[in-house]
């Protein structure tokens, strides 16, 4: 499913060639290319740039914490345990996730040690994510939207970014971070992405909650399922299979590690099949009453 192909960044979204094609919208001619020599989306650090140089000094040896607080109570609040988000409370409530937005826009990247800066940027994607759907509530998809990952409204550490920044220049890059698990953390405001957490990321508890987050997803059908000898999984493992590859050598080693039951069993042979289920980018809302 490849949705948008830019000269940049790519973003999350991605759609179906086989579908493009048939309904007669014709790709960008870089980005059929792109398509067909089977390249990735690109994750790479912009270097010499003021907030790159802030995480990578606060990777190096930043000390302090920072106070997700009131982010945290918004999450506790009107994120379901299935994941779903009550995005009607959170219109109501959103002077509280613009005060914690206003609190990432000043953050002290620099200051922050390397798993407070990974909680961070993982919160700072996700809720401006909920910023833009609010923003624009009722939507039906945030694909309904004007360049949702491409346009910059993200302020953080006194710069304004995009969303496909804080994921592909930063969460991504293995110069940084090097944790795919990040995939099954940030979520794009749609059913087919790993579910929002009931809670905001931390930096003591960064580790754990990552693990967590995997260990859950994997559970439903949605991101891993057993398909006769083989397993069929989210296309977000096929979008960025480099990702684990490139930390876990395989994506099957990964799945192993993290699977259940007879998906374990199955991932635990080479050469099992791993298939991939189609991706589903209706709004992650709670379900309407009535």
């Amino acid at each position: 499913m490849l949705e948008r192909v830019s000269l940049g960044v790519w973003s999350r979204s991605l759609a179906s060639l086989g579908s493009s094609l048939a309904f007669g919208r014709i790709a960008p001619l870089f980005g059929v290319a792109l398509l067909f020599t089977g390249c990735v989306p690109s994750a790479k650090i912009e270097k010499n740039k003021p907030l790159t140089i802030a995480v990578q000094a606060g990777i190096g040896g930043g000390k302090k914490g920072f106070d997700h607080a009131e982010y945290d109570a918004l999450l506790k609040k009107h994120v379901k345990g299935d994941g779903r988000v009550d995005y009607a409370g959170i219109k109501k409530d959103h002077a509280s996730l613009q005060k914690y937005l206003g609190q990432l826009a000043t953050a002290p990247i620099e200051s922050l040690s390397r798993d407070e800066l990974l909680a961070l940027l993982i919160n700072t994607y996700n809720a401006y994510t909920l910023d833009l759907i609010v923003r624009n509530y009722p939507v039906e998809s945030i694909k309904k939207l004007s360049k949702p990952w491409d346009s910059k409204f993200v302020k953080l550490g006194g710069e304004t970014i995009t969303l496909n920044d804080v994921e592909h220049k930063f969460l991504r890059p293995v110069e940084l971070f090097n944790d795919p698990r990040m995939h099954f953390a940030i979520n794009c405001a749609s059913v087919g992405c790993p579910p929002l957490r009931k809670g905001a990321y931390t930096g003591k508890g960064i580790d754990a909650q990552l693990a967590e987050g995997v260990r859950e997803a994997l559970k439903k059908p949605r991101y891993l399922k057993v398909s006769g000898d083989g397993v069929e999984v989210s296309k977000i493992l096929d979008w960025f299979k480099d990702d684990f590859v490139k930390k876990y050598g395989t994506l099957r080693e990964f799945l192993a590690l993290h699977a259940t039951g007879r998906a374990k069993e199955l991932l635990s042979k080479e050469g099992v099949s791993i298939g991939y289920q189609s991706y589903d980018w209706d709004l992650n809302d709670i379900p309407k009453k009535g």
